[in-house]
């Protein structure tokens, strides 16, 4: 019983570390719901007896999908192994959590145990199973597969260790195997079998831990000064890798036959956009906000981790060398090598070797070298008990304690939603609401032969109605069908048609499926785009078979591993779990029996956590946030009308003109919100125009979307994060950092509004951010200049040019960009007829390339036909360029009053009249202006049509540019009458006044009129 207090131990802190999956509730994590839809197909087929499937009907919106054929399916069979215990889906993988937790904390502490004793074994399985890339990956990712193969990376690393050092023999004294003068037993075969699972549970990481394998063999071999361990730890890798065969030789072989290029698109997918900081890296431990409704914890080896990591390697280096302790300072450089490897491989400085080295590119994130580093960095802390060499249960207290705590900000996610039963048609309803296929982000696993997925949805709707899908289509109304065997993969059915014909089978095509026809081969066809499988069929009955089976490559993966499975279980039922483990020449640590009080410390933190820390405001738990203020960032206060405030914002500034930036900003409801909000951000200048990617730009890595603003609890704040980039070439000085919240749904933006709630602008000024000159001149190949041109301005060149437009109306704004190097310093500031550069011209310095923005007004009065903007430096037009031309047409103009219902003369500002309106009523409510330019207005109005109800209410509206947006004000010439017809819906029976207004497109401020910035113009009786 005394031996079972470490084990017991290290379980009390596994049950530590799951605490948050206490819970009927799933986190708001990024692949839950992928895994649970993986075990729900796969369990259907098991129930159908498909065992070891490799293509999957009911994905794909059920037209198939080959996913068991690429992914690691051990982690699913564990769900459905949960399943049929009894527990739901949603349970069973918090369950399975909390089982990858408890394993890899045991087996961390077998392997730290055999160097340097129980101590340590457990403070290094403690320090592993409360990590911060654990937390990630089971809290925030959701990655069941990736949170098993964690786990199984330590056990893999203990059983080899004890195969490579033992001498294993069974009762009898016989080797159960021997190749020459190796012998082959229990524990070679448990490493292979380990390693076998590994790769069949999570390929990036088998390849991610597949150096430190080797590396830990020739580190055996080269204390034990015996070569045969290389060759018994090769051995063991073949075995392992012949035993899952099966899997990994059809999925390399055959990836050419799917879409993974659809999944290899930056900046979410590509490794050289997921490089981490080193401030991410060495993440410190923060307060826990529980009212921050969506954290984003840093994916990180944590400082807490990295600093008792370096405790613990000093404590080796400085431990005096007696007895097996002669081993500790191999152990100690081993671990930190690699641990200093791994965590570089996830850096940005290492992307030399991400281009070059093969496989690596096949990890895809280089976070996920967290895994390893991880389980380095914990063997390294465990070695922290040494410093106390008398006290190493004291030392071992204190230290999981640090590390329990420290790391305990990373183990609080948020929950979306209930545990409710996942059946097959919540899946393929999934599929549709998440614009997902086959439980993969991008569909990277279709077949190559499908370039579109069928509009047709009867497959999935039969089966999410719970009946058989007609697989079988392309059949005239003589014809008739009978299934006889209605399995997907073994689909059989006879058919009668009375002519011949060509019928689909509706599943993609991919190697292994077959078509017979009355029980002989037949040709399969592909239909055009969707890839789908069709078989000709003659005129009369006929027997219809198709069926998905083998290829010869996946018959022979198949038989290897069959084989190396019967040699293992051959080998282990000769062993009869008796094997005997030698001592090798390097000593484990004899068992030490720690004093059971130390049982206490993870009791005492399972409690301490939901009695105290969860219930108080204490250094470990507080919040930024206190309803309606915050302490985070620049304050804002920006109240919108959809009930959401702009709380603050944090933003760097300076920032390098061209250089990247974030931008996060605190919001938090009022109100419970209606819709979907999202931000977008923008750098302006003090004209009006954008310097940043703006509508392009993306959440960083490191952020975590909040959950749509409908869901947002009152009395909770969020964090909305962009990052930006800088136009290259920005000139340099003061911009405005301003922030749209717009609808999702209709992308409307939302607006400011004032303490009475009135409306001021869709933009809310965030602050100021100032650009300075990049390290290096942009290269203007990165430009994308569209017409470039090289025009010789004497101390300046025009590289070239971009026009927004081709074709514009009179009075539009044209947007024009200039690229231009400084070939000479300048003392004079030079100035362009169509611009004055807002960065002077005497500040440039040689070799200097600056983008400019240029909004220039096509004049109203131009005629239809080409238009050139010409481009000169000022007082100059020796050397001037014309643009490309910008072709106009100019509107059919109206100067007599045309015939209307209703005449009106109310003024707009000092340019606009409206000299009247009519009103009919059809199956809608159809009103037309007639407005009268008395001048050429400066600015592009949008005009509103505001119906309100008797008590004030706004019950319908139209807001348009006049004349169904083809007449922007800026093009009407003065005497001119436009017509502007509007249709808004009908309306139910009552009196409603009409108001009709104008506003800037830009400012949102509204023209004034006599009765303030809108007028009533009538009243409306609906019958």
């Amino acid at each position: 019983m005394r031996r079972l207090i470490a084990p017991l131990a290290v379980t009390l802190f596994a049950l530590f570390a799951a605490q948050p999956l206490f819970t009927a509730q799933l986190t708001c994590s990024d692949d839950s719901a992928f895994h649970i839809g993986r075990a729900v197909m796969l369990e259907q087929l098991i129930d159908s007896g498909h065992f070891f499937p490799r293509w999957s009907p009911h994905m794909a919106h059920g037209y198939g999908y080959p996913f068991f054929n690429y992914y690691g399916a051990l982690s699913s069979y564990l769900l459905v192994a949960l399943h049929k215990l009894g527990f739901i889906y949603p349970l069973a993988l918090h369950i399975a959590f909390g089982l990858c937790l408890w394993l890899a904390g045991l087996s961390t502490y077998a392997f730290v145990r055999e160097w340097c004793g129980d101590a340590a074994g457990v403070v290094s399985a403690v320090a592993y199973i409360t990590a911060p890339y654990f937390a990630y990956d089971l809290l925030f990712r959701g990655n069941l597969a990736e949170s098993l193969a964690l786990a199984l990376l330590p056990l893999a690393l203990f059983t080899l260790h004890r195969s490579v050092n033992s001498k294993p023999q069974t009762p009898n004294s016989q080797p159960i195997f021997e190749v020459g003068s190796l012998k082959f037993g229990f524990w070679n075969l448990l490493a292979s079998a380990s390693l076998a699972a590994l790769l069949y549970t999570h390929n990036a990481t088998s390849l991610a831990a597949a150096p430190l394998f080797i590396g830990y063999v020739a580190l055996i071999a080269y204390l034990h000064r015996d070569p045969r361990a290389l060759l018994r730890g090769g051995l063991i890798l073949l075995l392992g890798l012949a035993l899952s065969a099966a899997f990994w030789l059809p999925a390399l072989a055959e990836i050419n036959l799917v879409q993974t290029d659809r999944l290899l698109v930056p900046p979410i997918f590509t490794y050289y956009t997921n490089y981490l900081s080193p401030a991410e890296l060495l993440a410190p431990p923060i307060p826990i906000d529980p009212l921050l409704i969506n954290p984003s914890p840093a994916k990180a080896l944590g400082l807490a981790t990295a600093i008792l990591a370096i405790i613990g390697l000093i404590a080796l280096l400085r431990r005096t060398p007696l007895k097996f302790e002669v081993w500790s300072l191999p152990f100690g450089f081993f671990f930190a090598t690699f641990l200093l490897t791994y965590a570089a491989l996830t850096l940005a400085p290492s992307r030399p070797l991400w281009d070059t080295v093969p496989l690596i590119k096949f990890i895809q994130f280089p976070w996920r070298f967290l895994g390893p580093t991880t389980l380095c960095a914990a063997a390294l802390v465990g070695a922290g008990v040494h410093w106390l060499s008398n006290r190493q249960w004291l030392a071992a207290g204190f230290i999981a304690a640090v590390i329990s705590i420290g790391n305990l900000s990373w183990w609080y996610p948020r929950y979306c939603v209930g545990f409710t039963e996942s059946t097959l048609a919540d899946i393929l309803k999934f599929e549709y609401d998440s614009a997902t296929i086959g439980t993969t982000a991008k569909g990277e696993y279709l077949p190559r032969t499908v370039r579109a997925v069928p509009g047709d949805e009867g497959i999935a709707q039969a089966w999410m109605r719970g009946e058989p899908p007609q697989y079988i289509t392309g059949l005239p109304s003589d014809s008739t069908l009978t299934i006889v065997h209605p399995d997907p993969l073994d689909y059989r059915a006879t058919v009668t048609v009375s002519a011949p014909i060509t019928l689909t089978f509706n599943q993609f095509f991919f190697p292994g499926w077959t078509a017979t026809l009355d029980n002989r081969p037949a040709d399969i066809t592909l239909t055009a785009d969707t890839g789908l499988i069709t078989v000709r069929v003659p005129a009369g009955a006929h027997e219809l078979r198709f069926r998905f089976g083998n290829t010869p490559l996946r018959a022979i993966a198949a038989a290897i591993s069959i084989i190396a499975l019967a040699y293992l279980a051959f080998s282990i039922q000769r062993s009869a779990f008796s094997v005997q483990h030698s001592a090798s020449s390097i000593p484990h640590s004899a068992f030490s029996i720690p004093h059971s009080a130390f049982v206490i410390l993870p009791l005492a933190l399972i409690l301490l956590r939901p009695l105290i820390i969860d219930r108080t405001i204490n250094p470990l738990r507080r919040s930024s946030f206190d309803d309606p203020t915050i302490t985070i960032g620049q304050p804002v206060n920006a109240n919108f009308s959809s009930g959401l405030t702009a709380l603050s914002v944090e933003f760097p500034s300076p920032v390098a003109s061209g250089a990247e930036f974030d931008v996060t900003l605190y919001a938090a409801p009022r109100t419970r919100i209606e819709n979907d909000y999202r931000p977008r951000f923008d750098v302006v200048s003090a004209d009006g125009l954008i310097w940043n990617n703006g509508a392009d730009s993306l959440p960083p890595r490191w952020h975590r979307e909040p959950p749509g603003t409908q869901y947002w609890p009152v009395g909770q704040y969020a964090q909305w994060a962009r990052r930006e980039m800088i136009l290259p070439g920005t000139p340099p000085g003061d911009y405005e950092l301003a922030a749209t919240i717009f609808d999702l749904a209709t992308l409307a933006p939302d607006s400011v509004i004032d303490t009475d709630g009135k409306a001021l602008a869709p933009v809310a000024a965030l602050g100021t951010i100032h650009i300075t000159r990049p390290a290096a001149p942009p290269d203007p190949a990165d430009l994308n200049i569209e017409r470039r041109v090289d025009h010789d301005f004497g101390p300046i060149t025009l590289l070239g040019y971009n026009l927004d437009r081709a074709e514009a109306r009179p009075g539009d704004a044209a947007l024009i960009t200039l690229f231009l190097r400084a070939d000479d310093a300048m003392l004079a500031n030079l100035k362009f007829n169509l611009f004055d550069p807002a960065y002077p011209t005497s500040e440039w310095l040689p070799g200097d390339v600056w983008r400019f923005q240029i909004l220039k007004r096509i004049p109203a009065e131009a005629e239809s036909g080409p238009f050139r903007f010409n481009l000169s430096l000022a007082d100059s037009d020796s050397r001037s360029i014309d643009l490309a031309p910008i072709i106009l047409t100019a509107p059919d103009r109206v100067f007599d009053p045309p015939l209307i219902g209703n005449r009106t003369a109310i003024r707009f500002g000092d340019s606009i009249r409206l000299a009247g309106y009519d009103l009919t009523t059809t199956d809608a409510l159809n009103i037309i202006l007639l407005w009268r330019a008395l001048a050429t207005p400066d600015s592009d109005l949008i005009a509103f049509i505001h119906i309100e109800d008797v008590s004030g209410q706004v019950v319908a509206q139209s807001d348009a540019v006049p004349a169904n947006w083809s007449r922007p004000t800026t093009g009407w010439l003065a005497g001119e009458y436009i017509l502007d017809p509007r249709a808004l819906p009908a309306l139910p029976s009552g009196e409603y006044t009409i108001f009709v207004g104008l506003a800037d497109r830009i400012t949102g401020a509204r023209l004034p009129t006599a009765e303030g910035d809108r007028a009533m113009v009538g009243v409306y009786k609906a019958p």
